[in-house]
This record gives C-alpha cells, sequence and structure tokens, in this order.
C-alpha cells in the first residue's frame, strides 16, 4: 500500500486524509486527479489522488542561503542536494503554507502550520527537513 504521500514523477499520489489536509490548510493551492488503485490481488484500493502543488515563488533569499546557483545564459537554476540551509523572503511568501521553489521547481516547501497539521492528522510517511538547518 502506498503511504499517505509519495513521489511520482514530479507529482505526489497522496491518500485522501492527506488531500483533506492540504485543502483544510491551503486551499486551492494543489490540483488533484482521482486514481484508482488496485492492489496486488486485483481488488481495488482506497482512494488516491494525484496532487500538483501549483503555486510556484521566486522567495529564495540567495543571499543569506547556502545554496548552489547555476546560470547558463539566461537561464537560472538552484541545485539541492539535501545539505542546503535556504532562507525565504517572507514579504514574498506572504500566507502561503505549501509552495514549489522558483528555479527549482521540483522541490515544495511548506511551513510548520502545513507540518503540523500532518502530524495532529497522525499521516504516516511522510518527512520533513528543516530548511534554515538541514535537519531531518
Amino acid at each position: 500500500m502506498p503511504r499517505e504521500l509519495e513521489q511520482y514523477s514530479g507529482f505526489w499520489l497522496v491518500s485522501e486524509r492527506m488531500k483533506d489536509v492540504l485543502e483544510d490548510v491551503d486551499p486551492g493551492v494543489c490540483a488533484f486527479v482521482r486514481c484508482e488503485l488496485i492492489l496486488a490481488g486485483g481488488n481495488k484500493g482506497p482512494a488516491y489522488r494525484l496532487c500538483d502543488v501549483q503555486r510556484i515563488l521566486d522567495a529564495l533569499d540567495e543571499v543569506q542561503s547556502h545554496v548552489r546557483v547555476n546560470r547558463q545564459g539566461d537561464h537560472k537554476w538552484y541545485s539541492l542536494s539535501g545539505l542546503e540551509v535556504l532562507v525565504f523572503k517572507e514579504a514574498v511568501i506572504g500566507d502561503a503554507h505549501v509552495f514549489r521553489m522558483a528555479y527549482r521547481e521540483i522541490a515544495v516547501v511548506c511551513d510548520d502550520t502545513l507540518r503540523n497539521a500532518c502530524k495532529a492528522a497522525k499521516l504516516k510517511g511522510l518527512h520533513f527537513r528543516d530548511a534554515l538547518s538541514g535537519d531531518r
């Protein structure tokens, strides 16, 4: 069985419980498509959704962050290995609780509000990393 959230080709595969938490904490930020889950024995499994975080913010403070910024001509992207220290511009983030990073759109960032809501819902299989320290 999949966990509450699985990475899948740049999207998330999320349980109904995870979908509910995302919609409660940050309504409208994610697009969902219902999936049919067929278990190994051929029986229909519980409802899951493909999830795409739609909000993309250019909120990284490159001066205060410790991150590799790559450039090729007019194109820029961030290299993330998981050990970086990321500092975000609160004025750009505003009241957003989850977003994709401009220049590294595969990276999804959330705040403590979403993390705490996931813990309160007792969602399993989720891993969070503190962007300021690199700690998991």
